[in-house]
């Protein structure tokens, strides 16, 4: 008898944890193929040179760091770019450089990060977006002259016949795109962009800047204190 209900126990237990890990498993099949990160708290470009102050605004935001545009671009150029009490960016041009790339920013607002290799493996895009973690890009396109940040925010990969067409979803800062209720299928979205085109056939590209996460500030009013007298650990 003892045995039988061991057995019983047994066989529940095994097939409690085998329905507990289904979720899993489906949950990583859909992120194989189709990922966005968590609504991401977008706004254009404030200024036709501020494309890394708005990308890199996008990153910061998702871990809870709220900055303006102005504080971003002010804190690279250790300049207040913001002198109107509401924050309304001025025009000062020397808060116009020709170009103000990701790291002047992060580093000035205490955000470590890493880089990508470029290209990055499709695997290592997919692993950074599962994670939610966004992606601060660098591209160029081929016809133009100048560097130009983005963020990539999501992918898709969709299977056709034997093969298989990756896809990144990217917000350009510059641009309005076409979203909800948008009538065009998610694949035909101008967000997306091939990996091809993304990364060879139609951009010049950098660096991707991704893992962005704040600096920890040390409490500053707490002091250890003093071993008291008279007594000793037992």
């Amino acid at each position: 008898m003892n045995v039988t209900v061991s057995s019983m126990i047994y066989s529940l237990t095994i097939s409690f944890s085998s329905f507990l890990i289904i979720p899993t498993e489906i949950q990583a099949q859909a992120c194989a193929d189709y990922k966005i990160v968590s609504p991401l708290d977008e706004q254009l470009q404030v200024f036709s040179n501020w494309c890394t102050a708005a990308a890199v605004r996008v990153a910061t935001s998702h871990y809870g760091r709220t900055f303006t545009q102005c504080e971003l671009q002010g804190r690279a150029l250790n300049l207040t770019c913001c002198p109107i009490a509401d924050h309304t960016p001025g025009n000062d041009p020397s808060c116009h450089p020709n170009g103000t790339w990701p790291p002047a920013i992060l580093n000035n607002v205490k955000f470590t990060f890493a880089t990508l290799p470029d290209p990055p493996p499709w695997a290592t895009i997919t692993t950074e977006i599962c994670n939610d973690r966004p992606i601060v890009s660098v591209v160029s396109e081929l016809d133009l002259f100048n560097w130009h940040s983005v963020v990539i925010e999501g992918f898709q990969r969709q299977v056709v016949g034997i093969g298989e067409i990756h896809r990144v979803r990217v917000f350009d800062p510059q641009k309005e795109w076409c979203e909800e209720p948008c009538t065009l299928p998610e694949h035909h979205n101008p967000r997306f962009y091939t990996e091809d085109a993304f990364y060879s056939s139609e951009f010049d590209h950098s660096t991707d800047y991704t893992q962005i996460t704040p600096i920890p500030t040390a409490p500053t009013d707490i002091t250890t204190p003093a071993a008291p007298q008279g007594l000793r650990v037992r």
